[in-house]
């Protein structure tokens, strides 16, 4: 699992550097938003890499055996009204960054409304929210290499993978993250459908399924419902307006690109019915 592991890491690298090919001289614009060239396939990878990270293979699963078909409800219903919002939302976006020559969501910010301490207050406040989510990626590594038998500090951990992620920014910046995303997607729908096969095939056919579900299933209320629908519907606009989702909506070559890959995505959500099994066969 080891060379495994370590293969797939040469294997990304590698990819990085292949994306430079052709962009040896890169302009600010070229680096951070691949000067908005992408064309629909590309950024279908890159925007589906932001949106299915490890919540989706380890913070999905772990949500369904902690709380039942209730997280399934929320996780999904927010998701797939997100891709809804943002077949309308995203496009806008794109054009007020194409109209000001934003690379980045403080740029915009900044160039929209003419305000430089706007512009560091979008920012900071981008800064601190996105601390949780680096967080979430550091534990997820953190349970990977520990599966491997690897014994890590956290802090050593947090400045190894930090360094990974500047070097393969530091290569090619956008153009490396979409590239490296089709392996990434590649491996993690494999890794799903070989776990949720080696599930069942142990499982087995049995009222084992249908029982665990009953037992973790959410009893309805009133209360319960009207915060899971407004969280929901909250949550599903501001999927479109977080940093990472900017950064990727500003690579696109036409607002068409971004509308299309939108509608595709949804696609990628057959995977959860795998991972839900997993959950309750766990």
């Amino acid at each position: 699992m080891t060379i495994a592991f370590l293969a797939i890491i040469v294997l990304s690298l590698a990819l990085a550097l292949l994306s430079k090919r052709g962009h040896i001289n890169q302009r600010a614009e070229d680096f951070f938003v691949a000067s908005g060239q992408f064309n629909t396939v590309l950024f279908f990878f890159l925007a589906v890499g932001e949106t299915y990270s490890i919540a989706t293979i380890l913070g999905y699963p772990g949500g369904v055996y902690a709380n039942g078909t209730g997280f399934v409800t929320w996780f999904l219903g927010y998701i797939l009204l997100a891709f809804v919002v943002g077949y309308f939302l995203n496009p806008l976006i794109w054009r007020a960054g194409r109209v000001h020559g934003a690379v980045t969501m403080p740029d915009l910010f900044r160039r929209h409304f003419d305000s430089r301490a706007l512009e560091v207050v979008v920012a900071a406040t981008v800064l601190v929210f996105l601390i949780p989510l680096g967080m979430q990626q550091f534990l997820g590594i953190q349970i990977v290499l520990k599966t491997l038998g690897w014994s890590i500090s956290p802090l050593l951990l947090a400045g190894l993978a930090g360094a990974l992620a500047f070097t393969y920014i530091a290569i090619s910046g956008i153009r490396a993250s979409a590239y490296v995303a089709v392996l990434k997607d590649i491996l993690l729908i494999c890794a799903i459908l070989i776990t949720a096969i080696v599930a069942l095939r142990h499982w087995g056919v049995t009222a084992a399924a249908p029982s665990a579900a009953w037992k973790h299933a959410m009893t309805p209320t009133l209360k319960g419902d009207l915060f899971s629908i407004t969280t929901v519907i909250s949550q599903s606009v501001g999927f479109c307006v977080v940093p990472q989702t900017c950064a990727y909506v500003f690579t696109a070559r036409s607002a068409s690109a971004v509308r299309r890959a939108q509608v595709t995505m949804p696609l990628y959500m057959l995977m959860f019915p795998f991972l839900t099994m997993v959950a309750y066969f766990a």
